[in-house]
């Protein structure tokens, strides 16, 4: 009887052992997507926090949750060309899923940047200007 039991505690120990790991890779969350949002506005601009709070319901709507699958990161350069340049290398070398651009300047300045530092950065990495119309993907 002893034998039989302690038969069943190894199998069952076996057991547990073997369906382990297929158990904790279910549990395993999606991976987080990075966006980089730059914007040639301050951080308290009333059209940039509009544009911000549009951008995260479009999000929401498509099943992107802050936080939860999808981190948004932003730079704001208030206009200044210095600030534009540094954010965008800073950018390109994070190497985000997605980078979003809310003017000319900030897509000229990521496109040189871009140019400059293909070597750091995934050569199909997606980047998107935003205008306060619509929002169009578009390549780096």
């Amino acid at each position: 009887m002893l034998d039989l039991r302690r038969r069943q505690f190894i199998t069952l120990l076996g057991g547990a052992a073997a369906v382990w790991p297929l158990a904790a890779r279910a549990q395993q969350a999606e991976r987080v997507r990075r966006i980089a949002f730059l914007h040639s506005f301050a951080e308290y601009d009333p059209e940039v926090l509009a544009r911000v709070v549009a951008f995260r319901q479009g999000l929401e709507a498509l099943g992107w949750i802050e936080n939860r699958n999808v981190q948004l990161e932003h730079r704001y350069s208030a206009g200044d060309v210095d600030r534009i340049q540094t954010y965008t290398t800073e950018v390109v070398r994070s190497a985000p899923d997605v980078i979003v651009c809310s003017s000319m300047p900030i897509v000229a300045a990521l496109k040189q940047t871009g140019s400059a530092s293909s070597r750091r950065r995934p050569p199909s990495m997606p980047a998107a200007r935003m205008t306060s119309a619509h929002f169009c993907p578009r390549s780096a």
